[in-house]
């Protein structure tokens, strides 16, 4: 809780921290009653690096583009530009792997995709066997792979899939390529906006610069 805390010092904007021991993930940033809410489930545990990576996932990147949002004058960019979300994720990845020292653990998210067109068409076995086939030997691995991508659904027999693992990689991609071209990340915080609106964004009056941004930009 106290790095939690830290954390949330460094930008200096009203929160509410809570315990909530029916959150399905280990912690959950939202907004309640229009203050940001950071829930915290009691059980969880973390490395160090892990909450690190954790709170840089969901805080300098979901939380800080909220946050700015509300410093616009129109509410769309708090309501969600229509291509916000592969940037939203993408971006959430690349904070994250800032915080690793060893960002290769994520060179599995290439699989991720893989297992997300193969569960679009097949069952949860099915996709378990082929990511087997195709080299995942750690069985333990291969099934928490194939739960993810079938996250959700009542019947897991039948095609069909939580496609969110796709829109990380997608997103990662569509930043990087953003940023070779040379694209200025800061201008991706300055609300719920995807790279493809920056050209729309560009002919509107009064929009703000962001306020809050991570601390190693």
């Amino acid at each position: 809780i106290n790095i939690v805390k830290k954390k949330m010092a460094e930008y200096g904007f009203p929160y509410k921290m809570t315990l909530d021991k029916h959150i399905h993930s280990r912690i959950l940033v939202h907004a309640l009653d229009g203050v940001p809410t950071i829930a915290l489930r009691p059980n969880a545990r973390f490395t160090l690096e892990d909450l690190q990576g954790t709170l840089a996932h969901e805080i300098d990147t979901h939380l800080l583009r909220r946050q700015n949002a509300l410093q616009q004058p129109y509410k769309i960019f708090l309501s969600r530009f229509a291509n916000y979300l592969p940037t939203e994720e993408g971006l959430a990845i690349i904070n994250k792997e800032k915080v690793y020292k060893n960002p290769r653990r994520f060179d599995t998210s290439a699989l991720y995709v893989i297992a997300t067109d193969l569960a679009l068409r097949s069952s949860f076995r099915d996709v378990y066997d082929k990511l087997v086939e195709l080299g995942v030997y750690q069985q333990e691995k291969a099934w928490n792979m194939a739960f993810k991508v079938k996250r959700g659904m009542g019947d897991t027999s039948v095609p069909g899939s939580f496609t969110r693992y796709y829109l990380y990689f997608k997103g990662k991609k569509e930043v990087l390529d953003f940023i070779a071209r040379g694209g200025d990340v800061k201008q991706l915080y300055i609300g719920k906006i995807g790279i493809k609106d920056l050209k729309t964004i560009k002919k509107i009056a009064n929009v703000n610069a962001p306020r809050f941004l991570p601390k190693n930009l």
